[in-house]
């Protein structure tokens, strides 16, 4: 299930890539990553990070929701604004990394409660 997730996420990060018409290395470059772990994350081998997701939002607008689960939150953006403005703010590294478990772990929760009320509907995450 998390190889899946990893290549759904990768397929939707390759797409906006490839939407801007630029190439691995140059969308790599602009998030200071290599082309190949660009190319991990595209095909699924690799799955996001916190951080990686929140350079996204910030540099290209991309819905960190779509990018997640497939799905537009639209009307969260400002909670989104919120949250990231709060997010790099912290300056203490055990609560920074304690704040992105926190939001993994909620994101798991959700995924898992999101294909619960899927099963039956041919909706798939």
């Amino acid at each position: 299930m998390k190889k899946e997730r990893a290549k759904s996420i990768g397929s939707r990060i390759q797409a906006f890539r490839r939407e801007l018409g630029i190439s691995q290395e140059v969308f790599a470059e602009s998030l200071e990553l290599s082309q190949n772990q660009i190319s991990r994350i595209e095909t699924g081998e690799s799955m996001v990070t916190t951080n990686f997701v929140l350079k996204l939002y910030d540099m290209y607008g991309i819905d960190p929701s779509y990018l997640l689960v497939g799905k537009s939150a639209r009307g969260l953006d400002y909670k989104m604004e919120k949250f990231v403005s709060w997010y790099e703010g912290l300056d203490d590294g055990i609560v920074r990394y304690s704040a992105a478990c926190i939001c993994e772990n909620i994101f798991t929760f959700a995924h898992q409660h999101v294909n619960e009320e899927s099963k039956g509907n041919n909706i798939a995450l």
